[in-house]
C-alpha cells in the first residue's frame, strides 16, 4: 500500500512538473506582446496569436477532417471540444498533447527539411497530437481523471507513440533507414525499455517511437486494424495491465509480440543491409572525436575543416568546431545550437552560420552570425529574421539564406556591406525552401523545395530572382544540392532507391549518376576545394554518424539497387487520412466568430486528486486541485485537508505580464517533536499553527545570447504567523521568557539573483556533466514590514561541474550564510548532514560556510534490469570531501540571558563514498536514490550511513 501511494503521488508530481515544463517551454517567458484570439469549430476550440490567422484556420480545417477517421479507428470520441493552441513565435517544431485539461499545443514552424515524403508537416502534427488526446479520453472512465492517470501510468510508450505515428504518418525512408541500421547491428531497443522514455541517448529515444510505429503496423497486418480498438477497450476495462489487454486481444503477450516482430525485422533488414555497399568502403573516413557529425565544410584552401557536431548523443547540443588539418587539433568556435548548414567566406577568414538564440522578446529565434576564425570574434548579421542555411556568394559580398515566414519560407539575400536584406522569391503558402547554394560564377542559386503539391525537388533561380526552374522532377525526394567548384556539375541527395544516396548531375547534358549505394543513408554533401572529392555525412552505424570523403575521378558508377519491400509489406499497408486540400466552404463557414482570448474565462480544473498531509496527531486526508487556462497565463494549485485540524494551501501564478507574479498562502500545523527537557526529565513537545504566504515577482533577463545561460532576478515579500498550540504547557512549567518558543509575525523582503549555465544531457539528475550555478539573495525583516522580529540575512550558493574525461566528473558545491538580528528559537539555522555528509548532529550558528568536493564516475550506463513495473538503469559512484563551519551568536526576541558564542567553533571535515542509482517507475518516472557512508575526520567520532532520495547537485 505504501509503495502504491509513492508511485501514485510520484506520477502526479511528474504530471504537474510536466505542465510546468510545458509552460516554461511555451508561455512562461511572458510574452505580453502577443495578441491572442480564439474561434471554435464543430469539435475544436482554436487559440492562436496574431498574425498567424492562416495557420490557425488551416489547423482547424485539418483537425475537422481528421476528427471522424481517428475517433472511428480508436472507438472513442472526446465528450467536448478539444482545445488546440497554435503558435509560431519561436523557431521550434513540435507538438504536445496533455491530459491536464486535455488540450493540444502546436509549435508550427515547418520541420520539412528533416522529414521525407509528400505529407505536409502541419497535417502530421495535428493528427499525431489529436490521436494522443483521443487515446487519453479512451482511458477516462469512472472515477474520471483518476482512472485516466492510472491508465497512462501503465500503458507503454511504444503503444501511445506508435499509434499516434500510425494514424498521422506514413512509413518512410528515414524510418526504414533507422531500423535497417539498428537491426543489422542487433541493437534494437528491448521491449522492457520501450515502456517509457528510457534511453541512453537520442537514438534510443527515437527508436521508442519508430519501433512502436512498426509494431502497430505489424499488429494491424497480422491481426487486423480492428484489434487496435479492441486493445484499447480491453485495457480500458482493466487499466492495471496492458500486457493482459494485449494478450486477450491478439493472443500474444507484449514480450511474445516483440519477439515475433524482432525476428522478422532482423531477418529482413539483415539481408537488405548486405545488398548495399557502405560508403566507408568506398572512401576515407575523416576521424573526429564526435559521436554525432552533422555537417562538414572545407576551407577554400583546404587547410581547415569546419564541423557542426555533438560530442555525444546524450547531449543534444550542436556546436561549430574548427579542425586544423596539419595539427589534427579541434577547437570550438561557436555554439550552442548551431544549425548544420553553413558556409566559408571565399577568403577563408570567416564562416557564416545560423544559430538559435534569445531575442529581446524572450523567444528563441534563428539568426545569422559571422565568426572570425583567427580571433574568434562573432558578429550578429541579422536580428529576428528567422534565418537559416546561409551560403556566401563567390565574391564574398552577399549571403543567400532561407527566411521563415509563417505559412511558407523564401530565399533572401543579405548585402554584407549595407546590411540590406531583400527577398528574391515569393512562393505561395505551404511552400518550403531550404539549403540554397550559389553557383561559382555568382549568377545562379540552386536550392531544395517542398512545393504545394508535395513534391521535393531541386530548383534553380537567377541570383536576381528571375528564371525559376526545376532541375529535377521525381516522385521521390531530391535535396541538398551543391555546385561543383568548376560549375559544371551539381551533387545532391536523392531517395530514388528508397535510401538517401549521393547523385551527380551534369548541368549541360542533364546526365545523372548515382555515386553511392549505402545500406544506411548519406546527407549534407560538401565538395572539397580540388573538385575531385565530395564529403558526405553517413549514417551506417548505430553509435556514430561519420564524415566520409569520396573520390569522384575514376569512381565507378554505383549499382542502382532498390529496396525490396515485399517481406515487410506491412509497413506500407496503411496510409494516413487523405485530406481534401480545397478547404470546403462548409467547413470554413462552420468557424464561429473570431474573438479575443480571455484567459480568466478559460480557466478550468485540470486535476482533482487525493492528497495527504500530516498534523501533530498523524496523517489527514484531503484533495489537491489544479486550475489553469490553456495558455498558462493563470495557474492555481490548491490543497485542502481535514481530520482534526484544517490545513490548506493556495499557490497562484500569473504570467500575463513581465515579470511573472506569484502569490502563495497556506495554513498548516508543525510538529517539532520533543522540544524541551525539564528538570524532572519530562520532555515538552512543541506544536504550532503556522500561517505563511508570499507575493513575488520574477524577471528572466537576457544578458547573453546563449540558450545554455539563464539569468533571473526576483523579489518577494514573505509573511508568516506562528501560534503555539500548547503554549499553556510551557507556562504551567514556568519556562522563562528567553527560552520560550517564539509566537508572532515574521515578515521580510527578499531580493535575489540567479545565474544558471549548463549543458543538458540525459544524466541530468544522477550524473550531470558540466554546468555552473550562482545564486545570491538577501532577507530583510523590520517592524516597518509589520514584523515582530528584526534581522538581515545574506546567502550565496554556487555549483561548478566539469567533465575531466568521458563519464568522469569533478563537482564542487559551496555556500555561505550570514545573519544578524533575531531568529525564532524553534527555527535555528542549522547545518546538518544534507550539507556536510557524515554528520550525525547538525551545527547551529548565524554564520555558516561550507564546500563539497566530489569525484564522480559513471559505473553502469544501463543496468538493463526490469522487475515488475520498475526498470533499473544507471549506476554512478562518488568519492566526496566536505568541509564546513557554523559559528557566531544565536539570539532570539525576548532573549534575556547571555548570547551563545560559537566563535570558537572548529572546522568540520568529512569524507566518504556514495553510490547512486536511477530507476524508472512504470518506465516513465525517474527516481534517484543515493546511499553513502561518511566519517567526521575532525574527531573520528561521527560515522554516519545515509540514504537520500532525489537529484544530485
Amino acid at each position: 500500500m505504501k509503495s502504491n501511494t509513492i508511485i501514485y503521488f510520484s506520477l502526479l508530481l511528474i504530471l504537474i512538473s510536466s505542465a510546468t515544463s510545458y509552460s516554461q517551454i511555451s508561455f512562461s517567458q511572458n510574452h505580453p506582446e502577443l495578441i491572442w484570439r480564439s474561434f471554435e469549430t464543430e469539435h475544436f476550440q482554436i487559440i492562436y496569436h496574431q498574425p498567424i490567422d492562416k495557420i490557425a484556420k488551416e489547423v482547424a480545417r485539418i483537425a475537422e477532417q481528421i476528427y471522424h477517421p481517428i475517433t472511428n479507428d480508436l472507438g472513442i470520441e472526446p465528450p467536448g471540444k478539444t482545445t488546440i493552441i497554435v503558435t509560431d513565435y519561436l523557431d521550434y517544431s513540435n507538438g504536445l498533447s496533455t491530459p491536464l485539461g486535455n488540450y493540444i499545443v502546436l509549435w508550427t514552424k515547418s520541420y520539412t527539411k528533416y522529414t521525407t515524403g509528400r505529407l505536409r508537416w502541419l497535417q502530421t502534427l495535428v493528427a499525431h497530437e489529436f490521436t494522443h488526446t483521443v487515446n487519453f479520453w479512451a482511458f477516462r472512465d469512472f472515477p474520471g481523471f483518476w482512472r485516466e492517470l492510472l491508465a497512462l501510468g501503465f500503458v507503454p510508450t511504444w503503444f501511445l507513440e506508435g499509434l499516434a505515428e500510425y494514424e498521422a504518418e506514413k512509413w518512410c525512408a528515414h524510418r526504414d533507414m533507422l531500423l535497417r541500421v539498428v537491426a543489422y547491428h542487433h541493437k534494437l531497443v528491448p521491449y522492457k525499455k520501450m515502456t517509457g522514455f528510457i534511453g541512453a541517448d537520442q537514438i534510443e529515444a527515437r527508436l521508442v517511437y519508430e519501433q512502436g510505429h512498426s509494431l502497430i503496423r505489424y499488429i494491424t497486418s497480422r491481426f487486423g486494424q480492428e484489434k487496435l480498438k479492441e486493445i484499447i477497450q480491453k485495457y480500458r476495462s482493466f487499466p492495471l495491465s496492458f500486457n493482459l489487454a494485449l494478450k486477450r486481444s491478439i493472443g500474444l503477450s507484449e514480450k511474445q509480440l516483440f519477439n515475433h516482430w524482432r525476428k522478422e525485422i532482423q531477418a529482413h533488414y539483415g539481408q537488405e543491409y548486405q545488398k548495399h555497399k557502405p560508403v566507408s568502403q568506398m572512401g576515407k573516413v575523416l576521424e573526429t572525436s564526435f559521436q554525432g557529425n552533422y555537417g562538414a565544410r572545407w576551407s577554400p584552401h583546404g587547410s581547415n575543416i569546419a564541423l557542426v557536431a555533438i560530442k555525444e548523443y546524450d547531449e543534444h547540443i550542436r556546436e561549430l568546431y574548427l579542425l586544423n588539418r596539419k595539427t589534427g587539433k579541434t577547437k570550438k568556435i561557436a555554439g550552442p545550437y548551431v544549425n548544420s548548414f553553413f558556409s566559408w567566406a571565399p577568403n577563408g577568414k570567416h564562416i557564416v552560420f545560423s544559430q538559435k538564440h534569445i531575442v529581446p522578446s524572450g523567444a528563441e529565434i534563428n539568426d545569422l552570425f559571422l565568426v572570425n576564425i583567427k580571433t574568434g570574434d562573432i558578429t550578429q548579421l541579422t536580428t529576428n529574421e528567422r534565418a537559416s542555411d546561409p551560403h556566401f556568394s563567390p565574391d564574398g559580398k552577399r549571403i543567400v539564406f532561407t527566411k521563415h515566414q509563417g505559412t511558407k519560407s523564401n530565399l533572401a539575400i543579405l548585402n554584407i556591406e549595407t546590411d540590406e536584406i531583400h527577398l528574391i522569391t515569393d512562393f505561395p503558402d505551404w511552400t518550403e525552401v531550404f539549403t540554397p547554394y550559389w553557383s561559382p560564377d555568382g549568377k545562379k542559386i540552386v536550392f531544395s523545395i517542398f512545393d504545394t503539391e508535395g513534391r521535393r525537388d531541386i530548383c534553380m533561380i537567377d541570383a536576381d530572382g528571375y528564371h525559376f526552374t526545376y532541375l529535377t522532377s521525381h516522385p521521390e525526394d531530391d535535396r541538398y544540392p551543391i555546385w561543383s567548384p568548376d560549375g559544371k556539375k551539381i551533387a545532391f541527395i536523392s531517395y530514388r532507391t528508397g535510401i538517401p544516396n549521393l547523385y551527380l548531375k551534369d548541368v549541360s547534358t542533364g546526365h545523372l549518376t548515382q555515386l553511392t549505394d549505402t545500406p544506411g543513408g548519406v546527407f549534407n554533401p560538401a565538395w572539397l576545394p580540388d573538385g575531385n572529392q565530395i564529403a558526405v555525412i553517413a549514417f551506417e552505424k548505430r553509435d556514430q554518424t561519420e564524415i566520409i570523403i569520396l573520390p569522384i575521378d575514376d569512381q565507378p558508377a554505383a549499382k542502382k539497387s532498390h529496396q525490396n519491400m515485399d517481406s515487410l509489406q506491412f509497413h506500407y499497408q496503411h496510409s494516413p487520412i487523405l485530406l481534401d486540400q480545397t478547404s470546403p466552404s462548409s467547413l470554413i463557414n462552420s468557424f464561429q466568430s473570431d474573438t479575443p482570448y480571455h484567459s480568466i474565462r478559460n480557466i478550468r480544473s485540470q486535476i482533482l486528486l487525493p492528497y495527504i498531509d500530516q498534523d501533530e496527531k498523524g496523517y489527514q486526508p484531503g484533495m489537491l486541485n489544479l486550475f489553469a487556462d490553456p495558455l498558462g497565463k493563470h495557474t492555481l494549485i490548491t490543497t485542502l485537508s481535514y481530520r482534526t485540524r484544517l490545513h490548506f494551501s493556495i499557490d497562484y501564478t500569473n504570467r500575463q505580464f513581465s515579470p511573472t507574479i506569484g502569490f502563495t498562502f497556506n495554513k498548516s500545523t508543525i510538529d517539532h517533536g520533543g522540544f524541551l527537557k525539564l528538570e524532572n526529565n519530562q520532555i515538552l513537545p512543541l506544536y504550532e499553527h503556522y500561517w505563511t504566504g508570499s507575493l513575488s515577482f520574477l524577471w528572466r533577463l537576457n544578458f547573453g545570447k546563449s540558450l545554455l545561460s539563464n539569468h533571473f532576478i526576483w523579489t518577494r515579500y514573505n509573511f508568516s504567523y506562528r501560534k503555539i498550540i500548547n503554549r499553556s504547557d510551557y507556562q504551567e512549567n514556568n519556562i522563562p521568557a528567553w527560552a520560550m518558543p517564539f509566537q508572532g509575525w515574521i515578515n521580510y523582503l527578499t531580493l535575489g539573483y540567479s545565474w544558471q549555465s549548463y549543458r543538458p544531457d540525459l544524466a541530468y539528475d544522477i550524473h550531470p556533466k558540466t554546468g555552473y550555478v550562482l545564486s545570491i539573495y538577501g532577507y530583510y525583516a523590520d517592524p516597518i514590514l509589520l514584523s515582530e522580529l528584526k534581522f538581515r540575512q545574506f546567502n550565496v550558493f554556487g555549483i561548478f561541474r566539469q567533465e575531466l574525461f568521458k563519464e568522469q566528473v569533478v563537482a564542487i558545491r559551496t555556500g555561505a550564510l550570514f545573519r544578524t538580528g533575531d531568529q525564532p528559537i524553534q527555527s535555528r539555522l542549522g547545518m546538518g548532514s544534507e550539507t556536510i555528509r557524515g554528520l550525525e548532529y547538525s551545527r547551529s550558528g548565524d554564520r555558516q560556510i561550507y564546500a563539497n568536493v566530489e569525484y564522480r564516475s559513471s559505473l553502469l550506463r544501463d543496468l538493463g534490469l526490469k522487475i515488475w513495473i520498475v526498470y533499473f538503469e544507471r549506476v554512478c559512484g562518488a568519492l566526496f570531501f566536505d568541509i564546513g563551519k557554523a559559528w557566531g551568536s544565536y539570539s532570539q526576541t525576548f532573549y534575556n540571558g547571555d548570547k551563545i558564542d560559537f566563535s570558537d567553533a572548529d572546522w568540520t571535515y568529512t569524507a566518504g563514498a556514495e553510490l547512486r542509482h536511477r530507476f524508472y517507475i512504470l518506465g516513465k518516472i525517474p527516481v534517484v536514490v543515493s546511499a553513502g557512508y561518511g566519517i567526521n575526520l575532525t574527531d573520528q567520532k561521527e560515522r554516519n550511513f545515509f540514504l537520500k532520495l532525489g537529484s544530485i547537485f
